[in-house]
């Protein structure tokens, strides 16, 4: 098998902690910019969900503003990574669990695919400084999603 055709479904929850959009689970406290939300690492934690009225998790689908992240219910992530080498993760859940599901976790690309000094005009532009801590991590391509 070359590929696979998910359908999304509607979203089965929402980032938790809500002031971080889920940012602290997923990188930890320092792992991303507080000013863009731009990771400074690779993902090192579970997506962390808070589900509230939310139909059990079926099939795949996007967090609510976590739009960069998949996610599986655990049989079909099963079944998806014996056939494909994927970086898979627990999702974790808030208050009420509302199922088993995993995380496609994206991987970090090679080389940068992305013009460096429009991603330096860019991040000075939104932070206003000449050294940031995301102008330091210019291989990572969330880095660029993210500007």
């Amino acid at each position: 098998m070359d590929f696979v055709h998910l359908s999304l479904r509607r979203n089965r929850g929402w980032p938790w902690p809500e002031d971080s959009w889920g940012l602290d689970s997923m990188y930890g406290e320092t792992g991303w910019c507080h000013s863009c939300g731009t990771p400074l690492h690779e993902q090192s934690g579970s997506l962390t969900l808070q589900a509230g009225g939310q139909s059990p998790v079926h099939g795949a689908w996007i967090p609510n503003w976590r739009f960069d992240a998949i996610c599986l219910e655990k049989s079909i992530a099963d079944r998806v990574s014996a056939e494909f080498r994927l970086d898979l993760r627990p999702v974790a859940w808030r208050r009420k669990v509302i199922g088993a599901a995993m995380q496609i976790v994206t991987p970090t690309v090679g080389p940068a695919w992305f013009d460096p000094d429009q991603l330096r005009d860019a991040a000075i532009a939104r932070h206003g400084q000449r050294r940031s801590r995301v102008l330091e991590m210019p291989h990572l391509a969330l880095v660029a999603v993210a500007l």
